[in-house]
């Protein structure tokens, strides 16, 4: 196998995010170390350029030097995969994946080598994993239903909450969209598939309530928010999003909302002067029959104290 690499080609190559070499075979020194490299191993570039591959990348197995001395020393394009220890500018060394390949640049051949640090790398690892954990121990504690629609496959993956708010089991859940249309009430079906064909079409995100069928028959009111994720196209390949059943808490609202409008009622039509008083003891309310006990309207009340009917004739009375 042949390799060319064309001068913007090396370009992109050189500005990765990982430490790169660029070796003359014959020569076994570093002609070129990139950015990254530099930064990592705390050299200068100037420092890296001319250095000896010996002093700075060393194997520590015959099989890796063997590795490394064939990609340096055949005269055919190769290629290898090789650890070893990077000699750092502070004394220390650390343990390297290398992958190497020649390859040909403006009439030249020459050896490109690019390492990643195993014990860096490994500590990004268990952290992306402590972030995923922390992650899921959220949605485990959350109310919120998480899914994941892949459009694709017209397949959708549910989080344990949603057997919760359907009241099925996870094998009972629906899958496919069409599926899931099918629970939700019809009345509010159509405006349904239309959020989310709207969020496919467009790559726009949607915030919307819909009335759903649980396992027993019962309707229950959920919120549904998500997000397209979009290709290198920008084509939404997926919809992420949660649930949440918020049947109760309207329920508790309304109910607290039909609380206050009888006692409104009950307060205004009270046969017996009614005054309602803030906790500084001025007037916020009066019935009719307050007001005409009073002999004042309700904006003069509002503007009053009750100190300053203590004293009053009608009220000693």
């Amino acid at each position: 196998m042949s390799y060319y690499l064309a001068p913007s080609e090396l370009t992109n190559c050189l500005h990765l995010p990982t430490p790169i070499l660029l070796v003359a075979p014959g020569l076994a020194e570093v002609g070129f170390a990139n950015a990254t490299a530099s930064r990592e191993w705390g050299y200068r570039e100037d420092e890296l350029q001319g250095m000896l591959l010996d002093d700075l990348v060393k194997c520590p197995s015959r099989r890796e030097k063997e590795i490394l001395f064939t990609l340096l020393s055949s005269s055919k394009d190769a290629e290898g995969r090789f650890e070893a220890d990077v000699a750092r500018h502070d004394g220390t060394t650390a343990r390297h994946v290398f992958l190497g390949a020649t390859f040909r640049n403006a009439g030249k051949r020459l050896v490109l080598l690019a390492g990643v640090d195993i014990a860096a790398r490994h500590a990004r690892e268990l952290a992306f994993e402590a972030d995923a954990h922390r992650l899921q121990a959220l949605i485990d504690a959350s109310l919120d239903a998480y899914y994941d629609w892949d459009i694709s496959e017209n397949r959708t993956d549910s989080a344990p909450q949603m057997e919760v708010i359907l009241g099925a089991s996870h094998e009972q859940l629906p899958s496919t969209l069409e599926e899931w249309a099918e629970l939700v009430q019809p009345a509010d079906r159509d405006h349904f598939l239309l959020v989310y064909t709207e969020a496919v079409k467009h790559g726009v995100s949607y915030d919307f309530e819909y009335r759903i069928r649980r396992g027993g028959g019962e309707y229950r009111l959920v919120v549904d928010r998500g997000i397209p994720l979009n290709n290198e196209t920008g084509k939404a390949t997926h919809l992420v999003g949660v649930v949440r059943d918020v049947t109760e808490e309207r329920r508790a609202s309304s109910g607290l909302r039909d609380s206050e409008e009888l006692y409104r009622s009950l307060f205004a039509t009270a046969a017996n002067p009614s005054l309602r008083t803030d906790s500084r003891g001025r007037y916020v309310d009066a019935n009719d029959a307050a007001i005409l006990l009073l002999g004042r309207s309700k904006e003069e009340l509002q503007r009053s104290n009750v100190s300053d009917h203590l004293g009053s004739r009608a009220l000693d009375d």
